[in-house]
């Protein structure tokens, strides 16, 4: 494992390395391309602040947004497929 992020194996006789963090974006889209029946409302709704084009793919990836006009959206529900816990950095 380098820098926390980047892990390097043998293949034969190379050396590869795997971007971790990469890897997961992709699992991550993965699962959210998968239709899995819905999505699981916050307890707490979230204020937050995204560009149109954000606000549209978040929406089209599941997650419900509630446009709140110059305030901001409100993020009402994520896609089963995210865990909580990939919420909050």
């Amino acid at each position: 494992l380098v820098d926390q992020r980047f892990l390097l194996f043998r293949d034969g006789d190379a050396v590869r390395s795997l971007d971790l963090r990469a890897a997961w974006q992709t699992v991550l889209r993965q699962r959210l391309a998968v239709p899995d029946g819905g999505s699981r409302p916050l307890l707490v709704p979230e204020r937050i602040s995204l560009s149109p084009a954000l606000h549209e793919a978040l929406t089209a990836a599941g997650f419900e947004v509630d446009d709140l006009g110059p305030a901001g959206q409100r993020l009402r529900a994520v896609p089963k497929a995210v865990s909580y816990t990939h919420l909050r950095a």
